[in-house]
């Protein structure tokens, strides 16, 4: 099993905080089964064969857009990412420990270039 897990997820599929609580509940159903398939596939690819520990973990999320979220709706989109992660068999619950968790931002100049980048290592 590899040590690090990079999945990319267009922004249609992490939406901000703020658009994510307005979606309907069937529509966010979607998402997150569409986000669990493009997790894994990246999982099977990676060779990534179990549902890691949570507490084992440290997640990077980094969100890419032209606009700087402000960090509640980056954080809020990174919801969608970890439930995704949980569905898909990396790890085992979406119980993270805070400190085990860092959220960046960088910016992307064209819209075609956005994007939340979420890699798993494994402690």
């Amino acid at each position: 099993m590899c040590d690090r897990l990079t999945i990319t997820l267009p922004l249609r599929l992490a939406p901000s905080l703020n658009l994510l609580l307005r979606t309907h509940w069937a529509k966010r159903r979607r998402m997150l089964r569409e986000a669990a398939w493009l997790v894994a596939e990246a999982r099977l690819a990676a060779g990534w064969d179990r549902a890691a520990d949570p507490a084992n973990v440290r997640l990077e999320v980094v969100r890419r857009s032209s606009r700087r979220p402000d960090f509640d709706n980056m954080v809020g989109a990174a919801k969608l990412a970890i439930d995704a992660l949980v569905l898909a068999g990396v790890l085992q619950d979406d119980d993270i420990p805070h400190d085990r968790v860092v959220f960046r931002w960088e910016h992307a100049p064209r819209r075609a270039d956005s994007c939340l980048v979420v890699t798993v290592f494994l402690a």
